[in-house]
């Protein structure tokens, strides 16, 4: 049947799977929520692109093709990596959580949403002649890696002050830094 007075909208079905999303639910609040949290996995022009964006469907649609775009297993239903790193997000929270910051936001916790549990944690509270500080180990990346975090305040605020891995803050003198002297 065709009716002359309807007019014929044609939409792109692949930008309007978004909404039948679950980010098809999202209010702004829970977007921006979202993406700040993403931001370890965001690359500079798409940090660039979402500040850009100005109404509640740009940032769904933002947002679906983000996490589309990282999906190990897009033919299944689950974005197994989306849920893997928010529940790092939550473990971060619940273990690094300080006054002034939510735990993904600390060193320790930024580094176990990116990389996941250490294999190894050294843990050193209290040395004589050090501030607490600990050595984290990952065995399977880049042949072997550490993370040392040292506790400068004695509030419990670890901050990352060497690493080993290319790319993270590398500082061969960590030690002259936490020394307690």
């Amino acid at each position: 049947m065709v009716n002359p007075g309807v007019k014929v909208v044609q939409t792109n079905l692949a930008s309007a799977d978004y909404m039948s999303s679950e980010f098809g639910v999202l209010g702004v609040e829970e977007c921006d929520d979202l993406f700040e949290k993403s931001k370890y996995l965001a690359q500079g022009f798409e940090r660039d692109e979402y500040k850009k964006l100005d109404s509640l469907n740009t940032k769904r649609e933002f947002l679906f093709k983000f996490w589309k775009k990282r999906d190990d297993s897009p033919e299944t239903q689950l974005n197994e990596f989306k849920r893997l790193y928010l529940s790092r997000i939550e473990t971060a929270n619940a273990r690094y959580r300080t006054m002034s910051a939510p735990g993904y936001k600390t060193d320790r916790g930024r580094v176990l949403v990116l990389y996941g549990e250490p294999d190894e944690i050294d843990r050193y509270p209290n040395e004589t002649n050090t501030k607490p500080y600990e050595i984290w180990s990952y065995n399977n990346i880049e042949g072997g890696v550490t993370f040392v975090f040292g506790d400068f305040s004695g509030y419990n605020y670890y901050e990352l002050i060497h690493s080993t891995k290319r790319g993270e803050l590398q500082d061969p003198n960590w030690m002259y830094r936490i020394s307690a002297n």
